[in-house]
């Protein structure tokens, strides 16, 4: 990741942790919940689209109902993002799945073993990142391919703009690509020598946005162009 213009400045903010909670707790969140963790939500069609274990999918509509949208298998979903008309979810043990236009999914062969927990639309294809360092693309024929990036972790975070894709995980590294093919890795443990463990990335005013844990406590860390 080149220095100054893809580096992440770091702010220690402990409140963000009340704010996101992540799911590597997630079994023991659903034992006491006693229903599956929610793992993600995106606006959808002037509401909302959610995605959690079981197979749980539902839509938020804008006058506030909610219907659940069946799926064929009651496995993991764990990331969500929408691609124009379509809408993409990925989930344990390699599952992708896309939606047609009317919220319609098909399973699509990823060929990925890993559980898949993020994904992002970039340049006019899709990718998707998950377990032991996966991160896989498809130009949207259904045929996915496995990308070059050298990371170790968990992909926890995946999100694009117009002009770069980044992803972190939660190992402490943050890969950054303009082009789709050749990626760039920076691991914050080695560059600042502060280990930080990713849990999460948004992307909102023109930054990308990463929240984590780090030795002082729950840290958030943002791009600086």
């Amino acid at each position: 990741m080149k220095k100054g213009k893809y580096c992440l400045g770091a702010a220690l903010v402990l409140l963000v942790l009340t704010v996101f909670s992540g799911c590597e707790n997630r079994e023991i969140r659903k034992e006491q919940s006693g229903s599956p963790c929610l793992n993600e939500i995106i606006p959808w069609d002037m509401g909302f689209l959610a995605v959690g274990d079981q197979g749980l999918l539902f839509e938020i509509t804008s006058e506030g109902e909610s219907r659940n949208i069946p799926m064929e298998e009651d496995t993991d979903l764990r990331g969500i993002w929408s691609s124009g008309s379509s809408v993409f979810i990925a989930g344990e043990d390699g599952i992708l799945y896309r939606s047609d236009t009317e919220l319609s999914f098909k399973k699509e062969v990823t060929g990925c073993e890993e559980d898949l927990n993020v994904g992002a639309s970039f340049q006019g294809r899709e990718y998707c990142g998950g377990q032991n360092g996966a991160v896989f693309f498809s130009s949207g024929d259904g045929r996915w391919e496995q990308c070059n990036v050298q990371v170790r972790g968990n992909v926890t975070g995946m999100k694009s703009s117009d002009s770069r894709c980044l992803l972190v995980t939660d190992k402490g590294e943050a890969a950054v690509t303009e082009d789709g093919r050749n990626w760039t890795v920076l691991d914050y443990g080695q560059y600042y020598q502060r280990e930080v463990r990713f849990r999460g990335l948004t992307y909102c005013g023109g930054n990308f946005w990463a929240y984590g844990d780090t030795d002082e406590g729950t840290g958030l860390f943002w791009t600086h162009r």
